[in-house]
C-alpha cells in the first residue's frame, strides 16, 4: 500500500484472465485488511474479471465470508449493484453460484453458502435474464447424480427454493417453453417433483407452451414422462450401466408417482386411453431399450477383452 500511495503501484492493472488486485485478495483466507485497503483506495468492487465474476463471487465461491461480507457491508459499495446486475452472458451472480453448487464447484460452493448469500441480502430467483430462466429452471436441467453428496445438494436446493419462490416465478415459462416442472420431469428428478407435487403454489396442470420447441406444445407433466419412457437419453446411455439403471429406477418412481395423482393426459394419441394402461405401457417399453442397451454394452465390453490386450506371435 506504501507504493501504491507513492504511485509506484498501479491498481486499475488488469491480468490476463480479466482480475483486479481485489479479485485475488477476495480469493485468500482471513485477508479482510488488505481488502479494506484496496476499496478505501478505489480498487473496483463491480469489476469483472473474463469469466463474469465480481471479486464478490470469488470470496463467496471459496467460502471467504469475512471478506464478503466487508466486501457489501463497505461504505464504498453499494449492495444494489452486486445483486441486481447480471454478467456479460446475462446471468445474475445468485444463478452463477448455484450453477457452481450443481456442476464442477459442489463440494465449495454448497448450502452454506447460498444461505449466507440470502443472510446478505444477495438472494436473486433469476438464472438467465435474456432465456427468462430461474434458479428452479437451473435446477431443473441438470441430470440428478447417482452420487449421495452431490443429490443431498440438489435435494436441498429443491427444497429451499421451492419454499421461497414466489408463484409466479415456480410457474414462469422459460425461453423453450417449459415451466420449472416440466425440466424437471424431462430430466426424471423424481425428488424435485415430489416437493413441487407438495407445494400449493405450483400448478401441477401447467402445459407446455402450444411453439415449445424441444417437446411437443401443450403436455401436461403426466405426458412428458410417458414419453421420456420411449427413447434413453444420450448422456445415460454415454455413463454406462450405473446410469442406465439409475434412469430406469428414476422413471419407474417417476411414472408411478405421477399415477397416483390426478393429472390428466392432453397429448391425443394417449388422451382416449387409461392412464393405468398407459403407465404399464410405457414402463414395459423403457425396460426393454435398457435391457437393449445393456446388452449392447456388455457386447461391445466383450469385444473390447477380446481385442485387448492384443497377442503378438512370435516369428519361428
Amino acid at each position: 500500500m506504501t507504493l501504491v500511495d507513492g504511485g509506484l503501484l498501479d491498481l486499475d492493472f488488469i491480468s490476463d484472465r480479466g482480475m483486479t488486485a481485489l479479485h485475488a485478495a477476495a480469493f485468500q483466507s482471513n485477508n479482510q485488511w488488505y481488502i479494506q485497503a484496496l476499496l478505501q483506495r478505489g480498487c473496483n468492487p463491480y469489476a469483472r474479471s473474463k469469466d463474469g465474476s465480481q471479486p464478490l463471487i470469488h470470496a463467496l465461491k471459496f467460502q471467504n465470508f469475512g471478506s464478503a461480507r466487508l466486501i457489501v457491508e463497505s461504505p464504498y459499495c453499494d449492495r444494489n449493484l452486486f445483486f441486481s446486475g447480471v454478467n456479460h452472458k446475462g446471468y445474475t451472480d445468485c444463478g452463477s453460484l448455484v450453477g457452481m453448487a450443481m456442476t464442477n464447484y459442489r463440494n465449495i460452493v454448497n448450502a452454506r453458502t447460498i444461505e449466507f448469500l440470502d443472510s446478505i441480502g444477495g438472494t436473486n430467483y433469476m438464472n438467465h435474464l435474456p432465456t427468462n430462466s430461474t434458479l428452479l429452471h437451473l435446477v431443473g436441467s441438470e441430470w440428478p447424480s447417482s452420487r449421495p453428496d452431490y443429490a443431498n445438494f440438489e435435494s436441498w436446493i429443491t427444497n429451499w427454493l421451492v419454499s421461497r419462490m414466489p408463484e409466479e416465478l415456480l410457474n414462469s415459462y422459460e425461453m423453450n417453453g417449459l415451466a420449472a416442472i416440466h425440466c424437471m420431469v424431462f430430466r426424471a428428478n423424481v425428488h424435485g417433483i415430489t416437493t413441487m407435487l407438495q407445494s400449493s403454489k405450483v400448478n401441477l396442470n401447467i402445459l407446455t407452451a402450444p411453439d415449445a420447441p424441444d417437446l411437443p406444445g401443450r403436455m401436461t407433466i403426466f405426458d412428458i414422462a410417458l414419453d421420456r419412457c420411449l427413447l434413453i437419453p444420450g448422456p445415460v446411455l454415454e455413463g454406462g450401466a450405473r446410469e442406465l439403471h439409475f434412469f430406469h429406477d428414476r422413471m419407474k418412481r417417476l411414472v408411478s408417482l405421477l399415477l397416483d395423482t390426478q393429472i390428466p393426459c392432453a397429448l391425443p394419441k394417449y388422451r382416449d386411453s387409461p392412464r393405468e394402461a398407459l403407465a404399464e405401457k410405457a414402463l414395459r417399453k423403457l425396460r426393454e431399450k435398457v435391457q437393449y442397451a445393456l446388452i449392447s454394452r456388455a457386447i461391445e465390453d466383450q469385444d473390447v477383452r477380446i481385442r485387448w490386450p492384443q497377442v503378438i506371435p512370435i516369428s519361428v
